[in-house]
């Protein structure tokens, strides 16, 4: 599924206009609003490693891991250190691309969003909070966008679409 489906669905849970948006639509749209952004980062991966290979982009997008991406995401924002050396020169190159910077806080930021919509019944969310996401998540699906092809770019990409295990 594509971002700018799930962006449209998070907009719907959010609710138009005025009067008060059930709770629980709110958590639905800061859940969706993650997964726009999860689902952007997998089809830009996966395009990136199987160019012109539709099909097995599809399939290659579903081997992705939220975790492996989470881990990935750290390191470009600077927050983590990878074990080991061999993927700190990529790391470096990410890192230095302000957009995938970005990129990176927006997916950390927004999968906790998720994690507390979906399991800590004691979060609260507000209709802005919600619109918030949206536009955060929106934002770095176009960050991705405006950088294919950089040098930072291919290097979140490769960072994204190695395992765990390779990272290090």
């Amino acid at each position: 599924m594509e971002a700018s489906k799930w962006l449209g669905h998070a907009t719907r849970l959010a609710g138009a206009g005025a009067g008060r948006t059930p709770i629980i639509d709110l958590r639905r749209g800061v859940s969706a609003a993650y997964y726009a952004l999860y689902h952007g980062l997998t089809g830009h991966a996966a395009a990136h490693a199987l160019p012109g290979l539709p099909t097995e982009q599809l399939a290659l997008r579903r081997s992705y891991g939220h975790g492996t991406m989470k881990s990935a995401c750290t390191w470009v924002m600077g927050s983590a250190k990878p074990g080991g050396r061999r993927v700190r020169r990529v790391i470096a190159l990410a890192s230095d691309d302000a957009r995938m910077v970005r990129v990176a806080e927006t997916f950390i930021d927004l999968q906790q969003g998720r994690h507390d919509a979906d399991y800590d019944h004691t979060a609260a969310f507000s209709k802005s909070a919600v619109t918030a996401a949206v536009t955060q998540s929106a934002n770095a699906v176009r960050d991705l966008a405006d950088g294919r092809g950089l040098d930072g770019y291919i290097a979140f990409m490769a960072l994204l679409t190695l395992g765990a295990r390779d990272l290090r």
